[in-house]
């Protein structure tokens, strides 16, 4: 970011160098090893590096303000599974991938992640077959609601009408706390 004062008018020509030019890239393969072909591959900040880092100058707050600014890399992994996030700043970020399903459902940050800092060239994700949470609610005195919410970690989704049955499927593996409101 550039500050620009424009309270006397046209400020003066700016020339913006942009100079954060770090990468990550790799590939992303299926438990036997073969490559996987369409996988979202997106990074976010490690907020675990940040907090061993918080006492040094720029340790984190400089990388969580580029996803302000810029949002979150991401690419699709090509047919030999390979991928290139581009334009990172220096620092640590969380590397996940998922299949575009997943991720258009807004669970693509439902997974731990991968650790990898900016310049790394030969990062290897392992993608886990998905799985998925179903159920039914119910209240105390056997009715179904109306309207629920089910959440597991970050995302949530709504159900209305029905026989109370839910499913949420296309999960990383991992433990989740579910949530129902």
């Amino acid at each position: 970011t550039v500050e620009v004062d424009a309270s006397a008018g046209d400020p003066a020509p700016l020339t913006i160098r942009l100079d954060v030019t770090g990468i990550i890239a790799g590939v992303v393969v299926d438990p036997r090893g073969d490559p996987v072909e369409g996988v979202q591959v997106s990074a976010g900040p490690n907020f675990r590096a940040m907090g061993r880092n918080a006492g040094r100058r720029g340790g984190g707050q400089d990388l969580g303000q580029q996803f302000r600014l810029r949002g979150f890399p991401q690419d699709l992994t090509d047919s030999g599974g390979r991928f290139r996030l581009t334009g990172l700043a220096k620092g640590s970020y969380m590397v996940r991938a998922n299949r575009a399903t997943s991720a258009a459902r807004g669970r693509g940050w439902a997974g731990e992640g991968t650790e990898a800092e900016a310049g790394t060239t030969d990062l290897k994700l392992v993608l886990q077959v998905e799985g998925g949470v179903r159920g039914k609610v119910v209240l105390a005195d056997g009715t179904v609601p109306d309207l629920f919410v089910v959440g597991v970690g970050m995302t949530q989704e709504t159900f209305a009408g029905g026989d109370g049955a839910f499913v949420l499927d296309g999960l990383p593996p991992s433990e989740y706390r579910l949530s129902v409101r």
